[in-house]
């Protein structure tokens, strides 16, 4: 008759069946992608930031579209009138599959 009276304990559940598991679960995985992400961009500004080139007239000019020497020597006037236009041209127009960064 005791084993009446006191309340049967539910059985535990496994740790993969409660929700709060798989919350934090989605949570890593978001987290985890956002960071290769963000990551992955600064790695591909950065390679932007160094092909950009100031040209002694003025202006901004690729490595690898223009002859640095017309840039330079020839005092030729840049493409690009700041150096964050021809970041945002050079992210845009990189083929990134070619480019090791």
């Amino acid at each position: 008759m005791e084993n009446q009276s006191q309340p049967q304990e539910k059985p535990k559940k496994s740790i993969w069946k409660k929700w709060w598991f798989w919350l934090i679960i989605i949570l890593l995985i978001i987290i985890l992608i956002s960071f290769f992400i963000f990551f992955d961009h600064t790695a591909k500004v950065n390679y932007c930031k160094d092909e950009c080139i100031s040209c002694d007239k003025g202006g901004w000019e690729m490595k690898r579209t223009t002859n640095i020497y017309s840039c330079t020597m020839l005092r030729v006037k840049g493409e690009y009138q700041t150096k964050k236009d021809c970041i945002e041209d050079c992210l845009l127009i990189t083929d990134w599959e070619e480019v090791k960064y």
